[in-house]
């Protein structure tokens, strides 16, 4: 049996293998446009499940979730999905001390923002306000801990939405 030298990685959203370490995905709505870039970084040692995202995608498009906004929606989930992105960096093997720093006055700014808008949630005083302020509080409390008052203020509240939610 003849072995192929070459590499094989697994692309995200299809069901075959590439021998393309890297590749671009698009996706499109009829209000934005969103590229993200996935790569590998072979020469750089890490077990075989781990993704290298690109430092610099992963800024762009925390950056472009922070600041999604549809005129009177709540912005709540745009900031879960901003934290993912600011989060991933923040944990990247690759990412330079500058990006991390950044990374994290990023991920500190996002956590302020979901937790006043979970706080506001609570205030509507129903159990679906309750769940998803729960969501958010959890969101945060799952993210690294770079201010103890902000995660103290994320697991208290956390545990009021919960409990209120739970006696709707």
């Amino acid at each position: 049996m003849i072995k192929s030298k070459q590499k094989n990685y697994a692309v995200w959203g299809e069901n075959k293998l590439s021998s393309n370490p890297h590749k671009y995905y698009q996706k499109e709505s009829s209000s934005r446009r969103q590229i993200l870039k996935v790569s590998l970084n072979i020469d750089h040692p890490m077990h075989s499940g781990d993704l290298a995202f690109d430092p610099q995608s992963l800024m762009t498009n925390g950056d472009y979730w922070y600041n999604y906004e549809i005129p009177q929606q709540p912005r709540g989930d745009f900031y879960v999905q901003a934290l993912a992105f600011y989060n991933t960096l923040y944990e990247s093997p690759l990412v330079s001390s500058g990006d991390k720093t950044t990374a994290s006055q990023k991920i500190l700014n996002t956590y302020n923002k979901l937790l006043d808008s979970a706080d506001a949630l609570v205030l509507e005083n129903n159990a679906t306000s309750y769940a998803i302020a729960a969501k958010y509080y959890w969101t945060v409390l799952q993210g690294p801990n770079l201010d103890s008052a902000i995660k103290n203020r994320a697991g208290s509240g956390y545990q009021n939405a919960s409990a209120k939610a739970n006696q709707s």
